[in-house]
């Protein structure tokens, strides 16, 4: 699995991290608010930023305001200022730091950072998947004989 968890925020618009699979978080969360999700293969982590543009803005230049903002996974932006950075990884190649610039003028990617966490699956599944696999030899074994 894949553990997201809201670390901080600077700015003051607001802000969303999504996990493509439906959850989110938003800057206006308390820090450490977070959720889990199963990433359902090895690859890319399904993740997104989001920002809403207010009335009175035109981020992206196009002439209307109150667009929704998203860069997916540091690519396919809709939004061309806004921005991902990653910090080195940690906690044993587990971890990561996402920071998020929302395109507001400012380029130090601190307007929502979250730590994004591999959470292994638990020893009781591992065992459960061992005895189903023993099982499933013993019933082989069974029929060739």
């Amino acid at each position: 699995g894949v553990k997201y968890t809201y670390v901080g925020k600077e700015a003051g618009a607001t802000n969303a991290a999504l996990s493509l699979g439906g959850n989110s978080m938003s800057n206006t969360d308390a820090v450490g608010t977070s959720f889990t999700v199963q990433q359902p293969a090895a690859g890319a982590v399904d993740f997104a930023f989001q920002t809403v543009e207010a009335v009175w803005e035109d981020i992206n230049g196009n002439g209307q305001s109150g667009d929704i903002l998203t860069i997916v996974n540091g690519v396919g932006s809709k939004g061309q200022y806004l921005s991902v950075a990653f910090s080195a990884v940690f906690n044993g190649g587990k971890s990561v730091y996402a920071f998020f610039g929302d395109g507001r003028g400012d380029v130090d990617h601190d307007d929502m950072v979250i730590r994004i966490d591999a959470v292994p699956l638990p020893a009781s599944a591992l065992l459960l998947l061992g005895g189903l696999g023993g099982l499933g030899a013993l019933r082989r074994k069974k029929k060739a004989a």
